[in-house]
């Protein structure tokens, strides 16, 4: 019925684009570099002066204390800091102490 329609003609289908699915969620690259764009425009310009290195310990603790699906897909949908706020409650204790423990070396070490 189609071909009737255009003519007569026929048309060669086009292949459909092949998807990546991923099932893990976001990577801990994702996540880090969302984090980045985050702190990047965040309003604190503290938070921007720091976002390379604050997106780096992201990164860090993500791969160390391998991130769930859930707190990785959080993170890197993140539009704003306080929305990454809110992925905390999908850390395990230990990844917030770990992520907390790391955020005070890398104020200690900016320190005088």
């Amino acid at each position: 019925m189609a071909a009737c329609w255009r003519g007569g003609e026929t048309a060669a289908e086009e292949p459909e684009p092949q998807r990546h699915v991923r099932g893990q969620g976001a990577t801990c690259d994702e996540a880090r570099l969302n984090v980045l764009d985050v702190l990047l425009h965040a309003a604190d310009p503290e938070l921007v002066k720091r976002a390379d290195t604050l997106s780096q310990l992201v990164g860090e603790r993500c791969n160390y204390s391998a991130w769930s699906s859930e707190l990785r897909r959080c993170v890197s949908g993140a539009k704003q800091v306080d929305d990454a706020r809110l992925c905390e409650k999908l850390a395990t204790d230990k990844q917030r102490k770990d992520f907390e423990i790391g955020l005070e070396l890398v104020y200690a070490k900016e320190s005088p």
